[in-house]
């Protein structure tokens, strides 16, 4: 393994958060289901998620993080839309770190013919412009990674580890909280099918199944609309898997050239994960027929 920057690991996080959030593939009316009979509301779900053609999303990371022996709290904001057919993704990030504002970001992913393009709009000046790149793969698989049909098919297929925790109001409008958790079992095949596997490994960590051991079971909150049954809302607790991540890296050098370069106690890195928490708002299914990028985007240049 090899030492890595605070950015660079910061920036691990919060894709594995996006892979595991990642958006949905017609709301259909069904017959009213008991809202304690949990094995057959998250089948409904998982029936009617495969009909979603479209739908808008929020994520919210929230980091409790201890950098070199400092508090370092950082929220993660993402706001976009996607597309089932052809697979397209927009993402606005925000990112803040004790209040500073880190990172102004748009992104459209989506495939060009046999490519598929990733489109990165950042304010690389603070000055509210952004500054557009593209990079092509020929991996056109990697869109399918981002198609939350697989992944919640693993998360729900046991409705049984769910439990109803009572009726809640989100918007105005009630919906049902059910509680469950995500196994390892299940986690390490979700990171099979998504492809966080590779990313790890290119950040130098040499076993990522390894990186998993001990985790245990994730916590998982799913609210349900029981008009449409289909997810509105969906919590979860990252807080071991994160500090687990973080212990499968090397060094994390100082940020602004002073404290210990040296690696954490366990040989992970020098940064702690006290609190990890992702919550997904997603909504406007079927909205949308197409997306399309802003004009500014067409003026990016590729990247090697």
């Amino acid at each position: 393994m090899k030492p890595h920057s605070a950015g660079a690991i910061l920036a691990l996080l919060l894709t594995f958060f996006l892979l595991l959030s990642a958006c949905g593939r017609s709301e259909t009316a069904a017959p009213a289901i008991p809202p304690a009979d949990t094995a057959a509301v998250m089948e409904q779900v998982r029936n009617n998620l495969t009909g979603v053609t479209s739908m808008t999303y929020e994520m919210v990371t929230d980091m409790d993080l201890t950098m070199l022996d400092q508090p370092f709290p950082l929220t993660a904001d993402l706001t976009g839309e996607c597309l089932v057919s052809p697979m397209t993704m927009t993402a606005n990030i925000h990112i803040d770190a004790d209040g500073i504002r880190l990172l102004d970001a748009r992104l459209f992913l989506l495939q060009e013919g046999d490519v598929c393009a990733l489109y990165a709009g950042m304010d690389t000046t603070g000055s509210g412009t952004l500054t557009w790149t593209r990079k092509t793969t020929q991996n056109t698989e990697l869109l399918e990674q981002f198609n939350v049909r697989a992944n919640m098919d693993l998360y729900l297929e046991n409705g049984n580890a769910f439990a109803y925790a009572g009726t809640e109001e989100l918007g105005g409008v009630p919906v049902d909280r059910y509680d469950g958790v995500i196994s390892q079992d299940v986690l390490s095949r979700v990171l099979a099918s998504n492809g966080l596997q590779t990313v790890m490994g290119k950040l130098g960590i040499e076993d990522p199944a390894a990186v998993l051991e001990g985790v245990g079971d994730l916590s998982l909150s799913i609210w349900v609309d029981p008009a449409v049954y289909l997810p509105v809302r969906y919590e979860m607790d990252l807080t071991s898997l994160s500090q687990h991540i973080l212990d499968g890296l090397l060094v994390v050098p100082p940020l602004n050239g002073g404290g210990s370069s040296e690696a954490g106690p366990d040989g992970g890195s020098d940064m702690t994960a006290d609190r990890v928490v992702v919550t997904v708002n997603a909504g406007s299914y079927n909205d949308a027929a197409s997306i399309q990028l802003p004009l500014e985007a067409l003026t990016a240049f590729d990247e090697p």
